[in-house]
């Protein structure tokens, strides 16, 4: 069967209009895209913000709160994790930069002068 948009504009617009959400999107793209009508942002926009709006509900629904949540403990398990490995790599650099200031200044001073001992003269 041989594709007709602008029948399936029609269509889209009846399951729309009475209330059928993926209708609403579809419909919506239809328009910002210019498939079987003008291109019609106003009209686009309008019928995927339709379709917005009756989803703003699961926002409060308590399983998606649950898995917001969830998603945020996770994020901050992993956002520790990483600190604490930036923190290790940057004490390890400043440990080594350290053994490097260490021993150039050691390399720079000159070495000790042992003094030495007077023998009694021998009898």
């Amino acid at each position: 069967m041989a594709k007709n948009p602008a029948e399936a504009l029609k269509w889209y617009r009846i399951a729309a209009e009475k209330g059928d959400r993926e209708s609403q999107s579809r419909l919506g793209a239809m328009y910002l895209n210019g498939e079987g009508t003008p291109v019609n942002e106003r009209e686009g926009w309008r019928w995927i913000n339709e379709h917005r709006v009756a989803h703003t509900h699961h926002g409060h629904h308590p399983q998606m709160m649950a898995w917001r949540q969830q998603a945020a403990e996770l994020i901050a398990v992993s956002d520790r994790r990483e600190a604490l490995l930036a923190s290790r790599r940057n004490a390890d650099q400043i440990m080594a930069n350290l053994h490097h200031r260490a021993a150039t200044i050691v390399a720079a001073q000159p070495a000790p002068q042992l003094a030495s001992r007077e023998l009694p003269p021998a009898n």
